[in-house]
């Protein structure tokens, strides 16, 4: 007998339990179940005892709580063979290489066995991993798998990044549950009319996916309740008049509801739509003109392009500028607002809208259509041309302002008439591009 132990390598020599665990299921030794994976049934060998001291799962399948009179030999047809091994690698001796090939396999066999610390692994890898382009994928995993504390950050994620992450092709992926979480959330970053284009790119989807075809009618259908967590009432007019009332998405009183909004009607009672400003949406302004002349005598010319250049200190989100009124009771102008780099004069951004003023309110937002990333220390110009009557201009101008640690530089356009010190254009409205953006 002492011949025979001799004859044997001492393979436990030198290695630590968790190493020795390792070893014997590496080399099959002594296993006492096989595991058949997947389709093709492919064997994988293990210990009973070590899955029994690891997963609750397991220990119902072996001790008795699951009945099984054939428990040396268990089919598992919806895990592949190296997804299984992983799994078993982790019980026996923690160890997982997790990568973005193989972590929903992982998760989902964490989950079904319920194996806390690979789940927990795979969350950890996920979060550490997400960016705009996964996001989406990693949000509809962690909503299948209950991860909540991940969830919440996705979401949130989402709504910070909302104008690159709504135009990716796996936001048209994610599940109505999913979508509706992010519509209906107040914290979106990103303008009313971007929501409701993603919105409906994904309804197009959602009708493909139920074998419907795209009509406004089957689009009202597929969309539920998503459709009123757009904030129709948030959008320009004109767009909503070209763009939407002339569409079955909405029927024809809640058309007529969301015109009497625009007119200052009162919201009837039973009122659909949300007309708060979503809360992430909050934007800061920078004003450069001191005082407004209501002399209109002053006015260089009426109409015409205001343009003023600028650049700033942090990279930073453009949303869109402000502009002086009417100095009537009231007038309408067709405005256009252009966005172009002042070093290669190339056009970055630009909107067209109608902008309703009264004498008695100054200042009037015009918005590009989404926001428009502009980078620190770079030259910009911003044009506006209102066609319409004389409006007010700003003077006592300023050429550096400084707003929440943002530094701008305002520089005068040749042969314009609006410039630093006198004219339109009083202020930008932009958003701070966080650390994690600029990365």
């Amino acid at each position: 007998m002492a011949e025979i132990l001799e004859s044997i390598e001492d393979w436990q020599a030198g290695r630590s339990v968790t190493e020795c665990n390792k070893f014997m299921f590496l080399n099959e030794i002594s296993c006492d179940v096989t595991f058949l994976l997947g389709l093709k049934k492919e064997p994988v060998k293990a210990h009973k005892y070590i899955l029994i001291s690891r997963s609750t799962v397991f220990q119902s399948i072996f001790c008795g709580s699951i009945d099984s009179d054939s428990n040396n030999t268990i089919p598992v047809s919806d895990i592949q063979t190296d997804t299984f091994k992983t799994l078993l690698m982790f019980l026996y001796c923690e160890q997982a290489n997790i990568s973005s090939a193989n972590v929903k396999s992982i998760l989902y066999a964490a989950k079904k066995y319920a194996v806390k610390g690979l789940v927990d692994r795979c969350l950890s890898f996920l979060e550490s991993s997400m960016n705009t382009d996964n996001v989406c994928n990693i949000l509809e995993q962690v909503h299948l798998y209950d991860g909540k504390n991940l969830e919440a950050k996705c979401i949130n994620y989402i709504h910070e990044n909302a104008v690159v992450v709504l135009k990716s092709s796996s936001f048209i992926n994610l599940c109505p549950s999913c979508i509706e979480q992010i519509v209906k959330a107040d914290e979106m970053v990103v303008q009313e009319r971007f929501v409701f284009e993603s919105v409906i790119r994904w309804g197009q989807e959602e009708c493909k996916r139920r074998n419907l075809t795209v009509t406004d009618e089957n689009l009202r259908s597929a969309l539920g309740q998503i459709l009123f967590h757009i904030r129709f009432p948030l959008l320009d007019s004109v767009y909503f008049t070209n763009a939407i009332s002339t569409r079955e998405l909405l029927n024809v009183n809640e058309i007529i509801a969301i015109f009497q909004y625009f007119n200052g009607r009162a919201q009837p009672s039973n009122w659909k739509f949300n007309t708060s400003r979503r809360r992430g949406y909050s934007l800061n302004s920078v004003l450069r003109y001191s005082l407004i002349s209501m002399d209109e005598s002053q006015r260089v010319k009426i109409g015409g392009k205001d343009s003023i250049k600028f650049s700033c200190s942090e990279n930073i989100l453009l949303h869109g500028v402000t502009v002086y009124g009417s100095l009537e009771e009231s007038a309408d102008y067709d405005t256009r607002l252009e966005i172009t780099s002042d070093k290669d004069k190339v056009q970055l951004a630009s909107n067209f809208t109608s902008v309703s003023t009264t004498r008695s309110q100054h200042i009037y937002e015009v918005m590009l259509l989404e926001p428009l990333p502009l980078s620190l220390g770079k030259q910009y110009i911003v044009e506006v041309e209102m066609n319409g009557p004389a409006t007010k201009l700003g003077y006592d101008g300023k050429s550096d302002v400084t707003v929440d640690g943002v530094n701008f530089r305002f520089m005068n356009v040749k042969d314009c008439q609006t410039t630093i010190d006198r004219g339109q254009i009083p202020g930008l409205l932009y958003t701070i591009v966080d650390s994690k953006q600029k990365s």
